[in-house]
């Protein structure tokens, strides 16, 4: 029901999902990031110390609708029918969209073995699940004079969710194994999440039937929806927010968890020995040794408690083709309908989603990244907000103050993208989709990201110029900080070297 649909999407507003920050994920100097995708990251980290300043990404992607990329960035009025080909009249679809801006944070390398991380972060998660695309359709255009159509449609079900918050995250992780040519590392975040804002809406057993000439559509179903009792401004029990809302009014609270492993194999494990330092096998800590990585993680296991929500239901009956026409708000729908009200608690589920990545070492500064995340959370759960299947490979050139990188991604439900993006210094900017709108203006998907960090890298060790004879590796052992090792005598033997 397309202006249910709308008057969802109204107090959900505030909200702009599937992966974040898509090829800068796999950059080794990617510092206090690393921990979004695998907490264990942060152990034996490039950098000594990460300083977050200040970052986000927007994503968006869908199976309904095509915009073209070209229109919308030079037509005055942004967004209008001109630019947007509908795709999914035919099926069910989903949307998903996503905004995470990431705050002052941190990361500490401690030692050789162990490193923290605190982060900061505001995000919103927005989910449209399984709704019929002839009856958005229907509800947009085929109610009007020039529109007017007929539509028969049973076996209406659908769920639509939102939910808004602030989230600081303690990161710890440490060496679990190194003998040299295997390397291992774990890692773990904990959550703390304080909501802002947070709503559902559920239609279930639908029945829709308008013959195309009359004025009354009969309507059949089960419809609840809630909302966060802070976004009723005006306390009539209806979404008004406004510069005076208090946007933790609710006391809504939760907590969650990631955990995170990586496995690296380094055949050539004294690459990064310095040549100066050969004797106190000093490491350059900035050099890349491996010769791929695998790393597994579970990220988002938790949920968010709103303690206070306006929850509201009523079943769906004949109305009148005007009276429906004349909805823009919930206000109408509820004096259509007259739902019944009630203050709840809701528990809303953090979208748990599993995450691989194999990084392969082709040179010294090139690699080949490929990583792929699927949700945990079902399509139907009407609690929870989910992510997008999605597999990306990455191509990258990477050193200790440059990386580039070109992202191959298949999202679910808007296809292949091509996008291009990169770090110099303290600054990254990255999109998964540039070189597919060069090639195709029509999209079912954006996304954006940029950041400013200040990395602090490990001290290079100082060059003591040693003799031609000392440089020989083969000598020393490559544990770090070890002494060298002794070439030993050869044995005589009785009874030879005497005259």
């Amino acid at each position: 029901m397309f202006r249910f649909l709308s008057i969802f999407l109204l107090f959900i507003n505030i909200s702009v999902y599937s992966q974040s920050y898509i090829g800068f994920d796999a950059d080794n100097f990617n510092g206090i990031h690393g921990a979004l995708f695998n907490p264990a990251n942060i152990a034996d980290s490039r950098t000594k110390v990460d300083i977050n300043l200040v970052s986000a990404s927007v994503f968006n992607t869908n199976n309904y609708i095509e915009v073209d990329f070209g229109k919308l960035l030079t037509d005055d009025s942004f967004v209008s029918e001109s630019n947007i080909t509908q795709l999914g009249i035919n099926r069910r679809n989903n949307a998903v969209l996503n905004a995470d801006v990431l705050g002052p944070s941190v990361l500490i390398t401690l030692n050789k073995k162990h490193a923290i991380g605190l982060t900061t972060r505001i995000r919103s998660l927005s989910n449209i699940n399984e709704i019929d695309g002839d009856l958005i359709d229907f509800f947009d255009t085929g109610l009007t004079t020039e529109g007017r159509r007929p539509i028969r449609k049973a076996d209406i079900n659908f769920t639509g969710i939102s939910n808004n918050f602030a989230e600081i995250g303690f990161t710890y992780a440490r060496v679990l194994k190194n003998d040299r040519v295997e390397f291992l590392k774990g890692g773990a975040t904990l959550k703390y999440l304080r909501g802002f804002g947070g709503g559902t809406i559920n239609v279930s057993n639908g029945v829709v039937f308008f013959d195309g000439s009359g004025d009354n559509i009969f309507l059949n179903g089960d419809v609840e929806y809630d909302f966060s009792t802070n976004l009723d401004q005006n306390n009539n029990g209806n979404i008004a927010g406004g510069s005076d809302t208090d946007i933790f009014e609710n006391e809504s609270r939760g907590f969650g968890f990631d955990i995170g492993f990586v496995y690296e194999y380094r055949p050539k494990y004294r690459s990064n020995i310095s040549r100066d330092n050969i004797k106190e096998q000093k490491i350059i800590r900035h050099k890349t040794t491996y010769k791929y990585k695998i790393g597994v993680s579970i990220l988002d296991i938790g949920f968010l408690n709103y303690k206070s929500q306006f929850t509201k239901r009523f079943s769906a009956n004949t109305i009148d083709r005007d009276d429906l026409l004349s909805i823009s708000g919930l206000e109408e729908i509820e004096n259509i309908f007259t739902p019944t009200t009630s203050i709840e608690s809701t528990r809303i589920s953090l979208p748990t989603r599993f995450r691989a990545e194999f990084d392969l070492r082709l040179s010294e500064k090139i690699f080949l990244n490929t990583s792929t995340q699927l949700s945990l959370i079902g399509k139907n759960a009407s609690q929870s907000n989910r992510y997008a299947h999605q597999i990306t490979v990455s191509p990258r050139y990477e050193t200790k103050w440059l990386t580039a990188f070109l992202p191959i991604t298949a999202t679910q439900y808007s296809g292949v993208q091509v996008g291009l993006g990169g770090r110099l210094g303290p600054v990254f900017i990255g999109t998964s989709g540039l070189f597919s709108r060069i090639f195709d203006n029509q999209t079912r998907a954006f996304d954006f990201y940029a950041g400013l960090k200040i990395p602090i890298f490990h001290k290079t060790p100082p060059q003591d110029h040693l003799k031609k004879e000392d440089e020989d590796p083969t000598k020393f052992s490559c544990v770090e900080g070890s002494k060298g090792k002794k070439e030993k005598k050869p044995k005589k033997l009785k009874g030879y070297g005497r005259k």
